[in-house]
């Protein structure tokens, strides 16, 4: 006897096996009787008819003579499917489940002739529908299916090492959804797949791999819904070792040469330091300058290579390696600190310390990028000498020390350009003495108004007791009478009458002291109407000091 077993996730019926089985010669009259059981309630149906299925094609009938003869046992228990050819009044939650069928010795004893033959069924009909097996009608609905991850950047160590999927699907679907990294199935703290509760599954786990994880929830379908999926990105990152400033991840960065491809010919893209990571020492103050050193760097055609470095806040970046020498085919350690000596521009790579060389025009620009939540390759960045003029301490002086550090490794050289920076690399951050600043742009007037009124907006700024002043702006144009405002407690205030009707950008940028560093705000957006535009302040509202009164 054959037991075959079928995914009910994937049909309409009540049933979750089957069985083959013949009898020798024709059917016994009349038909045996078989009891359908749960854990909780029991059934006897009838045998209508005798259909053969073979390779998955229903065949009908066929004479048993085809078959070999081959003795039943007496006592045998079988999960089967049975499908019902006259309505059966069986409460649909009732058809979940495992289901067991039982041979009565009663009706069927030793001698009844049972053959074990190819796929016969004894088959019923359904309420809900034929099994998918036989070519007829499954699930229909469509379904869908979000997959969040949270959080969305994590390590690849603890702390803050473990990130929970969260599955939701179309409201009423049941059944399973399968977590995977790519195409491999993660490992969870639950069971994977996971079963939906309440249309939700959840699946917490662990990365060990630094960079972009394209992460998929599959969601299985039911006799209802057909199955979906949603795709979602997680970012992970490796702890930063400190020593006093230094910091240095040892994980390895390799790449194919073909990175005008994709982002992911180079491994991890990018690479991260975090300052201030819940393990590494922080430093909250600005950065006068940094260095970087490339551990055991080794590539087949140096001249195709580039690195930038981009500072946490997305804006501070530099190309500070470029096309530099031929080859560098043996691991050694770079050293790229200012008013060093340039990289050669040809030649087989020598260790040592250099400073920031960059050959070539125009610059890569490290492109295609990493998706969300990686760090961005920004718009634009600064290029080393001799193609450009920015040092270390020009590109960065002035930016915050927290946060991440990226280092992108660009090489679209092509293949036999392989290169690896295979024991990672380190940034040494020298601190300013002054501090970081941030400015924002508030006000307390409406952003919509009838023109020739006055507009008051106040920049904010923080940072080690900021003095000085802040200009405000309107677009790239200074505001009359705003432009040279001092702070007062940290805040410093603009009046002004001359906005024309029409949108308007408004900026306000703070000049820095001897303690802290300069900074600018976000945009204000601002809308002057004309004066025949309605725009009415009703009677219970109170005016603002300083505001239009529309």
């Amino acid at each position: 006897m054959t037991v075959e077993r079928f995914d009910p996730a994937n049909s309409r019926q009540c049933c979750l096996s089957f069985v083959t089985f013949m009898t020798e010669g024709f059917a016994p009259h009349p038909p045996p009787r078989w009891q359908c059981r749960d854990r909780q309630h029991s059934i006897a149906m009838f045998a209508r008819r005798l259909i053969v299925r073979r390779v998955g094609i229903l065949a009908g009938m066929v004479p048993a003579d085809q078959f070999h003869v081959q003795r039943w046992p007496s006592s045998v228990t079988v999960e089967a499917f049975l499908l019902i050819d006259e309505p059966l009044e069986y409460p649909e939650k009732r058809r979940q489940g495992r289901w067991r069928l039982t041979r009565s010795s009663r009706l069927i004893d030793t001698s009844t002739m049972l053959r074990s033959v190819s796929r016969l069924v004894l088959c019923f009909a359904c309420l809900a529908a034929s099994p998918a097996w036989a070519g007829t009608e499954t699930a229909s609905t469509p379904s869908t299916t979000t997959l969040t991850p949270s959080p969305t950047t994590a390590y690849t160590s603890a702390p803050n090492s473990s990130v929970t999927l969260t599955a939701v699907v179309t409201s009423g679907a049941t059944g399973t959804v399968t977590f995977k990294d790519g195409s491999t199935s993660l490992s969870c703290a639950g069971s994977n797949p996971a079963v939906l509760g309440g249309s939700t599954a959840i699946c917490a786990t662990t990365f060990f791999g630094e960079g972009i994880h394209v992460l998929s929830a599959v969601y299985s379908g039911d006799a209802t819904f057909i199955g979906s999926s949603g795709t979602a990105n997680a970012f992970v990152q490796k702890h930063a070792t400190n020593f006093e400033t230094t910091y240095c991840n040892a994980g390895a960065i390799s790449n194919d040469g073909h990175s005008d491809l994709a982002y992911s010919h180079t491994v991890p893209y990018p690479s991260v330091i975090f300052v201030g990571d819940g393990v590494n020492t922080d430093i909250t103050t600005a950065v006068s300058t940094v260095s970087v050193t490339l551990k055991s760097f080794t590539s087949a055609a140096s001249n195709d290579v580039g690195f930038l470095l981009v500072a946490p806040d997305g804006t501070h970046a530099f190309e500070f390696w470029k096309r530099v020498g031929t080859s560098a085919p043996s691991p050694n350690n770079y050293a790229i600190v200012d008013g060093s000596v340039q990289l050669p521009s040809s030649g087989v790579l020598s260790a040592g310390t250099y400073e920031p060389t960059a050959y070539g025009s125009p610059p890569d620009f490290y492109t295609p990028g990493p998706p969300v939540p990686a760090p961005r390759v920004p718009a634009t960045f600064s290029v080393a000498a001799p193609e450009g003029t920015v040092t270390f301490t020009t590109a960065f002086n002035g930016a915050a020390a927290h946060g991440a550090w990226s280092l992108f490794l660009h090489n679209a050289g092509g293949d036999g350009s392989a290169t690896s920076v295979s024991n990672g690399w380190c940034l040494t951050i020298t601190p300013a003495a002054k501090a970081a600043s941030n400015t924002t742009l508030t006000t307390a007037c409406p952003t919509t108004f009838v023109g020739s009124q006055v507009f008051t907006m106040r920049a904010m700024v923080t940072g080690d007791g900021p003095t000085g002043t802040s200009a405000f702006f309107d677009g790239d144009n200074l505001i009359p009478g705003c432009t040279s405002v001092p702070l007062s407690a940290g805040a410093a205030d603009c009046a002004t009458s001359s906005l024309a009707v029409g949108h308007h950008d408004l900026l306000a940028d703070y000049f820095g002291d001897a303690a802290n560093f300069t900074s600018g705000s976000g945009s204000l957006l601002v809308t002057v109407l004309d004066p025949d535009d309605s725009i009415f302040l009703g009677s219970f509202e109170s005016a603002v000091s300083g505001c239009p009164v529309n």
